[in-house]
C-alpha cells in the first residue's frame, strides 16, 4: 500500500522574509520561500555582507514548529524555531536557534515582508493533489487519479482510440518530483516500468521534466498540472510535446520509438 503523503498544514509560510542571524556578527538575509504541504524550500541571500547564495529546505508542523537546513555544496547549517506571530493562517514572525548540527544555540528571527498567494488557501496546500493532468510526447494525454490519501495513482492515457493503464508512485521533495510507473495487466508491456523526473514550478501545481521507459529509454518530455479537486472529464492539453532529438520514427503501439 502507498504511504500517506504527510500532514498538510493550514499554516502558511511561503513568501519573502527578512531573516536576522545573531552571534558575534549580525547577518541579515533575504529569504524567499515556496511551500508544498508541510514542506518548504527556497533561496537565502545575505544583504549586509558578502556571502554565497544558499538554498533552504525544511518542514513546518501543525503546531507551528519549524526545522530547516541551509546549504551550499557540502556545507550545512541547521535551524529550528517556531511561528510566534501570525495573521489568520499566515505566519508573520519566526524565531529560533541555529548552528552546526547538534549545536544550535545562536538566535535567529525573521519577519515577513510579503506573503505568497500560494501560502494562503492556494495551490501550495494541495500537495500531491487529487489528480494530475499529463501531456506526453506524440500526443498522448493522461489523467493520474490518486488512491485515497496515499502516494499511489491510477494512470489512464489516451491517444485517439488507444488507451494505456498503469499504477504510479509519486513523491515530491521540495521542488523535485519523482514518479515510478508500472504498466497494468492488459496494457502494452504489462509489468514493465517507467521513471519520470520533474520540477515543481513556483505555482506549486505545474510540473515539467523528462521520462524514460523500459521499452523506450528517452529522455522524453512531459508536463503535468496538479488538480486539488477530483476534477472531471479527460485531461486537458495544450499541444503535444516533441520527442527528443534523434528520434525519427514512431512504430504502432504506445511510446515505442527507434533511432536511425
Amino acid at each position: 500500500m502507498g504511504q500517506p503523503e504527510g500532514t498538510l498544514n493550514s499554516l502558511g509560510i511561503a513568501g519573502e522574509w527578512e531573516i536576522t542571524c545573531t552571534g558575534g556578527t549580525i547577518w541579515i538575509f533575504n529569504l524567499k520561500l515556496n511551500q508544498s504541504g508541510d514542506k518548504f524550500y527556497g533561496k537565502m541571500v545575505c544583504t549586509n555582507r558578502s556571502n554565497p547564495l544558499t538554498k533552504v529546505e525544511g518542514r513546518i508542523s501543525p503546531d507551528g514548529n519549524i526545522e530547516f537546513i541551509r546549504s551550499t555544496g557540502s556545507w550545512r547549517q541547521y535551524y529550528h524555531g517556531k511561528i510566534v506571530q501570525k495573521s489568520g493562517t499566515q505566519a508573520t514572525f519566526l524565531k529560533g536557534l541555529y548552528g552546526d548540527k547538534g549545536q544550535e544555540n545562536i538566535e535567529w528571527y525573521a519577519k515577513l515582508l510579503s506573503a505568497s498567494k500560494s501560502s494562503s488557501g492556494g495551490p501550495a496546500k494541495c500537495g500531491l493533489g487529487k489528480s494530475w493532468d499529463v501531456t506526453e510526447v506524440y500526443g498522448w494525454t493522461g489523467r493520474w487519479t490518486r488512491q485515497g490519501n496515499s502516494n499511489l495513482f491510477d494512470g489512464l492515457w489516451t491517444l485517439g482510440g488507444k488507451q494505456e493503464k498503469a499504477v504510479l508512485t509519486i513523491s515530491i521533495n521540495g521542488n523535485t518530483v519523482n514518479v515510478k510507473r508500472k504498466q497494468s495487466a492488459g496494457s502494452s508491456y504489462p509489468g514493465q516500468e517507467c521513471t519520470y523526473k520533474g520540477t515543481l514550478a513556483a505555482d506549486n501545481v505545474t510540473v515539467t521534466g523528462t521520462y524514460g521507459c523500459a521499452w523506450s529509454s528517452g529522455p522524453h518530455n512531459w508536463r503535468a498540472t496538479i488538480r486539488c479537486d477530483s476534477g472531471g472529464g479527460s485531461a486537458s492539453t495544450t499541444g503535444s510535446l516533441q520527442p527528443s532529438q534523434g528520434i525519427k520514427k514512431v512504430i504502432t503501439g504506445y511510446g515505442i520509438v527507434v533511432s536511425p
